[in-house]
């Protein structure tokens, strides 16, 4: 039996997972599924084993690899249980006296009649734990970690029966292809040390046997170098041998020294102290007679039965996710072992109850009998090992299936195929800065052999020069620019703009949902279904409204989706209170088992309610109130904590109401503290909650998208607070500066005429924001003079406001206006002598009026309050050039250079010290430098060519 159990219990393992098997993809298996199918652009520097064991499966047909990575995965399941219940079978049960007075087998293995039972109940126990059932049923690669530690355990407990070299070899070998594999492999590495060292005793420190383990270790750990060599050979991007290996090794350290130290403590309490604990074999109390040695066995051995029932209790409780589980306390990683570690102490803990509750003291004599007492209490030992077998399954199964249908079922898939379904039928270019999204894409253009001719593209990675020759490699035919030549080059934002602009002249450019990317700087967006296409914007810069033909067609769309599939999916995540609990309820209650939730589910009520807060938004600024505030509503039903949508409902609720007012930020905060609190930042809120349509907080987004270089949505954005508070003049202020941030200069001087003519701001910094972006808009209209003036009225009507003041100062700067600016920071200088950056100003006008003098002493009192201010000092050396004092420019050149040695102006200004001190060997390796570092085109570079010429020609001195 003990032979053939471990493959019983696989194969019924084997059979759950088939029957509960992902058909497709999941959240889980998606990012192993990309990297099989060469989605993933990024250099595969992590889990060597698991790239060579999945390598054969990147020759099957793309529609084939995930069921079959899957099935793969339920095979490596049933392969750990197998390992599981061989090595509860070879726990020794002599730990303590009571035991080794009861098992006398020939290695103090369980040899009872009901020896089967602990095994098959750690088995269930670990084979129907939720994150064991969700990795055993859709491919990760974590069952690959999770074999690799099971075989060493059960290498070790081998050993411990068979004393032959090899399986400690093994387990050297597995140990070290661990290390390589598994982050967490490292974390076990000084157990997995103890336990040989106990197993061997004194032989461990034979020279020999340490050499030959060393060697196997090494062979196995020799997987670190897999991925780097592959990645050396790369046929596009290169990456050399050694920077790809520490990338990896750095990894592995990061996640060791970031892992939360709470955290560990806890997942270390509830799987290695239990099996430290067990480990030890406590030595037998000598027979002694009298009153006191009968009470003190009798609590010693009371202790023992009460810590190895606490093992248990607490292992069987981790095993059904309670709030100290690995799944709840591992942030996101999976950390299989530390439930396979619980299930080995279920393992052990009932073995050892069953001993001692049913086999008699061999030394009995034969004509002894049980007592009726001891009679009843092994048949209530065995009873309630069998109530156990029967519990735990049914437990495990009301507690965790559902989320396994949910996980594994056909949601995801159909809330890509709504993706795919919506793509343009043509060739076009698909876009995301949702990587999930973007894959669970791809997933289905595998299904469908990609029928459906789309090129895919994730944004953020647009940002890289090596993504943009990889794809360039990819599709040759359809990218439109040459790609960069160099692997770590950044795309600016504007030569991505132009790919994007080039791909719309040929393609249909679609975004998968909303967002505020960079593209919608380029393109308005058009929402099509469950996808966004992106049409040219024109010169209207706030973009065009729906037209009522396109947005029929969309709300007859997401009401019908709103009724087939998202209400049911709204009960889902938010289940409404039914009856009163039954039993497994109660007892679920009692055990701190609070509800789950399920991570798919999560996903796509976030997905679907980001979506319907941005289409309620697009009704609202329709004027469908009505409308709109129903699809906040539904926003919130799929994810009640969207905060984008709780307040658009608020607003859009108060609006009905007749109350037009925009919300007060700091109520609004106090009132959902909590969930503000979930998001760092403001960004945060619009990129996974979607579009806010209420002034208050379409003004904060604004600032935002201006603040992040996209101007064009900032306006659109102010635009829109505008019109919702018309009487609330900061919008407009920030508007006029968002259209002279896209150059649209009459619409600037149009709204600050606007202003100036119903009311201007009451403070100094919106009087000062009137004055620059005024200014700014008549000069960029090439209205010089009156730009001058109305500068000049500001300082006049304004002469005690310090920062209209300065926003002057820096507009006679800028327009080179050097006597005005003196005066004006003259005038901030008399209120604030010391501030550096008004002497940096004052300093530089002087410079710029030939002042040197002046100016060298204006930056030096700059730099005794700012020492580490470059720019001053770069502009005190400039002064000290210019005024001839070339040993005073030497030294501020010279520390300059120490910092910046590849900064034009620096390595200029030292060319220009040794060519009048006529040090020609100098001037030439200066000069030179320069033309490396400037453009020879400039003004300065062709000074710099010349006078190379005639240093060159007249000779090196």
């Amino acid at each position: 039996m003990a032979a053939v159990l471990p493959w019983l219990v696989a194969a019924g393992g084997f059979l759950v997972y088939l029957g509960t098997l992902n058909a497709w993809v999941s959240l889980h298996s998606l990012a192993t599924v990309a990297r099989i199918s060469g989605w993933l652009w990024q250099p595969e520097l992590r889990q060597p084993l698991a790239f060579l064991v999945f390598y054969p499966f990147r020759f099957l047909p793309e529609p084939w690899i995930p069921l079959a990575l899957n099935v793969f995965a339920a095979a490596c399941a049933a392969l750990v249980l197998a390992l599981l219940t061989r090595s509860v079978a070879l726990l020794p049960q002599d730990r303590t006296h009571e035991q080794r007075a009861r098992e006398h087998s020939a290695f103090s293995t369980l040899s009872t009649p009901n020896a089967w039972m602990p095994p098959v109940l750690a088995a269930i126990a670990c084979g129907l734990q939720l994150t064991f059932w969700e990795h055993a049923t859709a491919a990760t690669g974590e069952m690959i970690n999770l074999m690799l530690f099971a075989c060493v355990i059960w290498c070790l407990l081998e050993f411990r029966i068979r004393r032959i070299q090899s399986w400690l070899s093994a387990t050297a070998f597995l140990c070290g292809a661990g290390l390589a594999n598994d982050w967490t492999m490292i974390g076990y590495l000084p157990v997995f040390l103890a336990a040989i060292l106990w197993l061997k005793g004194l032989s461990f420190f034979n020279l020999r046997f340490l050499l030959r383990m060393a060697l196997w270790g090494l062979i196995g750990f020799s997987l670190y170098f897999v991925l780097p060599a592959v990645q050396t050979f790369h046929p596009v991007v290169h990456l050399s041998f050694w920077t790809a290996l520490k990338s990896n090794l750095k990894a592995q350290r990061n996640a060791l020294i970031w892992f939360p130290q709470g955290a560990a403590l806890a997942l270390a309490l509830t799987s290695l102290l239990p099996l430290l604990v067990i480990s030890i074999r406590w030595k037998s109390q000598a027979p002694h007679s009298g009153d006191d040695n009968r009470v003190a066995g009798f609590l010693s051995k009371a202790m023992f039965h009460f810590v190895h029932a606490a093992f248990l209790a607490v292992s069987l409780w981790i095993a059904l996710d309670p709030p100290v589980s690995p799944r709840k306390l591992a942030l996101g990683a999976p950390f299989l072992t530390q439930y396979y570690l619980p299930a080995l102490v279920i393992g052990y803990c009932s073995g050892y109850f069953l001993l001692i509750g049913s086999v008699p003291i061999p030394k009995l004599a034969r004509n002894q009998k049980l007592t009726p007492l001891q009679r009843a209490f092994a048949r209530l030992t065995v009873a309630a090992f069998w109530i156990l077998l029967a519990a735990m399954p049914l437990m495990l199964v009301w507690r965790n299936l559902d989320q396994i249908r949910t996980t594994n079922g056909p949601a995801l898939r159909q809330f890509a195929r709504q993706l795919y379904q919506s793509l343009p039928a043509r060739k076009s270019v698909v876009l995301s800065d949702n990587p999930t999204q973007l894959f669970l894409v791809m997933a289905e253009l595998g299904a469908r052999r990609h029928d459906k001719d789309a090129l895919l593209l994730d944004t953020p990675s647009l940002a890289w020069g090596q993504y943009h020759i990889l794809k360039a490699a990819q599709f040759k035919s359809r990218w439109p620019v040459k790609p960069p030549t160099n692997n770590l080059e950044v795309v600016e934002s504007g030569k991505l703009l132009q790919l994007l602009s080039r791909f719309s002249l040929q393609e249909q450019v679609v975004y998968l949902h909303p967002s505020f990317s960079l593209c919608f700087e380029l393109f308005a967006d058009r929402p099509s279904g469950a996808v966004h296409c992106l049409v040219a914007r024109g010169r209207d810069t706030l973009g065009q409204t729906l037209d009522s033909r396109t947005a029929a067609a969309n709300e007859q769309y997401w009401q019908e989706l709103w009724i087939g599939t998202l209400q049911a999916l709204a009960g889902l995540v938010n289940p409404k209170p039914g009856y009163a609990p039954q039993l497994a309820g109660l007892l679920a209650a009692r055990l701190q088992l609070t509800p789950q939730q399920n991570p798919t589910a999560s996903f796509l009520s976030a997905a679907y309610s980001k979506s319907l807060d941005y289409w309620g938004v697009q009704m609202q600024r329709l004027g469908r109130w009505k409308e709109a505030g129903l699809w906040f509503q539904r926003a919130l039903e799929l994810k009640p904590d969207n905060l984008a949508a709780r307040i658009n409902l608020e607003f859009n609720g108060q609006h009905q109401q007749g109350n037009n007012l925009r919300l007060d930020r700091e109520a609004v905060q106090k009132q959902w503290l909590d969930l503000f609190a979930k998001h760092r930042k403001w960004e945060a809120v619009m990129n996974d909650d979607g579009p806010v349509d209420e002034p208050t907080f379409l003004f904060e987004t604004a600032r935002v998208l201006l603040g992040s270089g996209k101007p064009h949505q900032a306006i659109r954005e102010f635009a829109r607070c505008a019109d919702l508070a018309p009487d609330w003049l900061e919008p407009q202020l920030w508007l006029a500066q968002g259209h002279i941030a896209v150059q649209e200069f009459a619409s600037a001087l149009r709204l600050t005429e606007d202003i100036q003519t119903f009311g201007l701001p009451q403070d100094a910094s919106g009087m000062a924001q009137l004055l620059f972006c005024r200014a700014t808009a008549l000069e960029g209209l090439g209205r010089t003079n009156e730009a001058a003036a109305c500068i000049e009225s500001f300082v006049t009507q304004h002469p005690e406001q310090a920062e209209v003041l300065s926003i002057a100062a820096q507009l006679y700067l800028q327009s080179m206006q050097y006597q005005p600016a003196l005066t004006v920071l003259d005038r901030l200088l008399s209120r604030e002598p010391h501030n550096p950056e008004l002497l940096s100003n004052k300093g530089l006008a002087e410079m710029q009026l030939s002042r040197y003098d002046a100016a060298i002493t204006t930056l030096t009192t700059a730099l005794s309050f700012a020492p580490s201010n470059q720019v001053v000092r770069l502009n005190r050396a400039i002064a000290c050039l210019r005024a001839g004092q070339l040993d005073a420019a030497q030294a501020d050149y010279e520390q300059l250079f120490q910092t910046s040695p590849h900064s034009y102006k620096v390595v200029f200004g030292l060319g220009e010290i040794a060519w009048r001190r006529q040090n020609t060997n100098a001037a030439i390796q200066f000069y030179q430098k320069c033309l490396a570092l400037g453009l020879p085109a400039s003004p300065e570079g062709k000074l710099v060519a010349e006078r190379l010429r005639q240093l060159k020609g007249d000779g090196a001195k």
